[in-house]
C-alpha cells in the first residue's frame, strides 16, 4: 500500500482548530447577544427561555432575534455533517467497490492478487464506516426525537430525556 501518513500530517492541526475554534466564537456571539437559555437537560440558542410566555414569572426579552438565522445555519450545517456526508461517502466507496470488481474480474495473475487485496480492504473500511454509522446514529436518534417533539409541542418530555441523554452519553461503551 502506497498510503503515507506524513503526507496528510498537516491537515490535522487545522482540522483541530477549526473544530475548536469555530464553536468557541459561535459560543462567545451566543453569550454576547445573550441567547443562551435553558432547554432541557441543557442550555441551547434561543431568544428567550422555553416556556416564559406559560410562566408570568420568567422575562422574555433576553436575546436577539438574530439568534433565529443562526441556529438555522448551524442546524443545517450539522444535519448535512451528520446525515448527508456519511451516506454520501458510504455511496461513493459503494460504487468504487463496484468498479473495482469489475477491474478485477478482467485482471490476471499478480495484478489479478493485487486487486483482490485492494477490494478486501475497501470493503473492510466500507463495515467499519457503517458500524461506526450505526453506534452514531442510534444513539443520537432518541436525542432528535426529544428534540423535535419538544420544538413542536414546546414541551419537556422528560422520561424521553432522560433515556435519550443516557444513551447519548454512553456512546464509547456501545458496541
Amino acid at each position: 500500500h502506497n498510503f503515507k501518513e506524513e503526507n496528510y500530517k498537516w491537515i490535522e492541526k487545522w482540522i483541530h482548530f477549526v473544530c475548536v475554534c469555530l464553536p468557541l466564537a459561535y459560543s462567545i456571539w451566543m453569550i454576547t447577544e445573550e441567547n443562551i437559555n435553558p432547554y432541557g437537560s441543557g442550555c441551547y440558542g434561543a431568544s428567550s427561555p422555553l416556556g416564559c410566555q406559560a410562566d408570568p414569572d420568567l422575562v422574555c426579552e433576553r436575546g436577539s432575534d438574530r439568534i433565529n438565522l443562526a441556529m438555522l445555519i448551524v442546524g443545517l450545517g450539522q444535519i448535512i455533517i451528520y446525515f448527508v456526508i456519511p451516506p454520501c461517502s458510504m455511496l461513493a466507496l459503494y460504487l468504487f467497490l463496484g468498479q473495482s470488481k469489475k477491474r478485477s474480474q478482467s485482471s490476471k495473475g499478480m495484478r489479478k492478487i493485487i486487486e483482490a487485496a485492494r477490494k478486501k480492504m475497501l470493503w473492510d473500511v466500507m463495515l467499519q464506516i457503517a458500524l461506526y454509522l450505526f453506534s452514531f446514529w442510534g444513539t443520537y436518534v432518541l436525542g432528535l426525537v426529544h428534540f423535535v417533539i419538544q420544538t413542536i409541542t414546546g414541551k419537556i418530555p422528560y422520561n424521553l430525556l432522560i433515556v435519550a441523554n443516557a444513551l447519548t452519553y454512553s456512546q464509547g461503551f456501545i458496541v
